[in-house]
């Protein structure tokens, strides 16, 4: 049993974004380098896990399924940041089992609005945020014999080399300021905004920008984002650090684990050259980055899902039974031999998911007061396996409840939503609202139209991938197994008029 736990959650750090990583996913020399020490050195003398994914591609529903050790669906939080949503009452999370053993909780975040609005942080005991000097004072003040410190770091999220702890001397980051003159030039950007006043502000219109224009993102971004896991490495990682082993916090009283809760990257299967999070569940954004103290090897290869964490922590770090659960889903009749785990992603029917963070936090919930009356878009879910990877998108198995809708407005505003996964244009709002009015379409030819538009076959409903790393290549194969395997699951009637079978037709192997 170790006395303290320890772990430190990197926001949007890559499976590859440390250089041991990237030896062993590409192997020695095969890879750019990127100097990251103490993440290296930690890896090496404990255990990393190359197959690790997360449950989501943003921020909120990861953590809460970390805490809960349970998928979206049953811990209740599933959208980014929504005020009807909280932490479900019927699971407990992971401090509130270690305060049940009498440790002491402690809980840091950059950015808390994150965790409070919706319950995520539920059962932490002591509670800061923004500067992490008030964290250190407390865990100096009230420490106990068995300790859990949770750290969540705002680095390395966009805008990438912030710095995000207020409690550092602002001339920490000089060379983020270095580099807001320095992509401004390169997109031939004039920008009024005073950086120095308004860091975020700043970066927001270089993400606008290079958006509006159709810059290559990943081109223009990624130097970036690994200069920023660099720094934060070199600079707030060697602090914590130190501070920890100040404290007591070491190697033989100590259990740690430092992972991310999504990555950064490709957001869609159909683009390229886009480069954030809160997209698709392509592989750059689910798969994330896992080290612990050593678990008897130093390499785990097991396909690991993030809600498999909080047991993982419970049986060898408290329980000392050296054992790792595998929650895995399994096809009785197909692919037998294939083990799955489960991951989502929800969008906002106004789509702004995920919006840029700004100087004032508190933006970031005032702006979300607009979706309280809103109901989110399932995007993806998908079925992430160790050869392959299943993922259903939007709602086709809710297409029978259209036919009930009565209001046509409600008919067209649901037909959007379930089968493209956003709200209709202006224009072809209006334009089926007055066909539908007029009796001049039916519905059932109102949902043919949409199903077997050029959009719907660019994004089909289903896809199957065969999985390398960061990379998605289709199987073009007939396989009606799997399109049986996928009824099974959605459990979709084909009695409506536009029956399942012409909805499969959209299905992409």
């Amino acid at each position: 049993m170790f006395k303290n736990i320890v772990v430190i959650l990197i926001d949007s750090l890559r499976a590859d974004g440390t250089n041991y990583s990237r030896d062993l996913i590409y192997g020695k020399g095969n890879h750019d380098l990127i100097k990251t020490p103490n993440l290296d050195n930690f890896s090496k003398k404990g255990t990393i896990f190359t197959n690790a994914y997360s449950t989501n591609t943003y921020t909120t529903s990861a953590h809460a399924s970390f805490f809960t050790g349970k998928y979206p669906p049953v811990h209740g939080i599933r959208s980014f940041f929504d005020f009807e949503q909280q932490l479900s009452s019927k699971v407990k999370t992971l401090s509130e089992n270690l305060n049940s053993l009498n440790y002491q909780t402690f809980f840091y975040s950059d950015i808390p609005e994150l965790f409070s609005v919706m319950d995520i942080w539920r059962g932490f005991k002591i509670k800061t945020h923004s500067k992490m000097n008030w964290l250190w004072n407390s865990v100096e003040d009230l420490k106990a014999e068995c300790n859990f410190i949770f750290i969540h770091t705002f680095d390395v999220h966009e805008p990438y080399l912030l710095i995000e702890d207020k409690s550092e001397n602002k001339k920490i980051n000089e060379d983020y300021y270095d580099t807001i003159r320095e992509i401004r030039k390169k997109i031939h950007l004039k920008s009024k905004i005073n950086q120095k006043e308004k860091p975020h502000n700043a970066w927001s219109e270089i993400r606008n920008f290079i958006e509006i224009n159709k810059i290559d993102q990943e081109g223009t971004l990624m130097q970036y984002y690994s200069k920023g896991i660099e720094k934060f490495d070199r600079l707030r990682l060697t602090k914590i650090y130190q501070r920890l082993n100040s404290m007591g916090f070491n190697d033989n009283n100590t259990f740690f684990v430092f992972l991310s809760d999504h990555g950064e990257g490709k957001t869609e299967f159909v683009n390229n050259t886009n480069f954030a999070h809160s997209g698709e569940l392509t592989e750059e954004t689910t798969k994330i980055f896992l080290s612990t103290s050593k678990l008897g090897t130093p390499l785990n290869e097991n396909l690991f899902s993030i809600s498999f964490l909080k047991n993982l922590i419970i049986n060898n770090a408290v329980n000392n039974r050296s054992r790792i659960d595998y929650d895995y889903f399994k096809f009785k009749k197909l692919f037998k031999e294939e083990k799955y785990i489960y991951a989502e992603t929800f969008i906002y029917y106004l789509g702004k998911n995920n919006p840029h963070m700004t100087d004032n936090t508190t933006r970031l919930v005032n702006l979300n007061r607009k979706f309280i009356n809103t109901e989110s878009i399932v995007y993806n879910r998908g079925l992430i396996g160790e050869k392959s990877k299943i993922i259903i998108k939007n709602q086709p198995e809710k297409v029978d409840s259209l036919y009930k809708e009565k209001k046509i407005a409600g008919l067209i505003k649901k037909s959007y939503h379930f089968l493209f996964g956003r709200s209709p244009e202006k224009n072809a709002y209006n334009l089926f609202l007055r066909k539908l009015k007029k009796n001049e379409i039916t519905k059932k030819a109102f949902i043919e139209i949409l199903i077997n538009s050029k959009e719907k076959k660019l994004k089909p409903f289903f896809s199957f991938f065969q999985k390398k790393y960061f990379d998605e290549n289709k199987i073009n194969t007939n396989l009606m197994k799997l399109r049986l395997e996928i009824d099974k699951i959605l459990r979709v009637s084909t009695e409506n008029k536009v029956s399942f079978e012409k909805i499969k037709e959209y299905v992409e192997f």
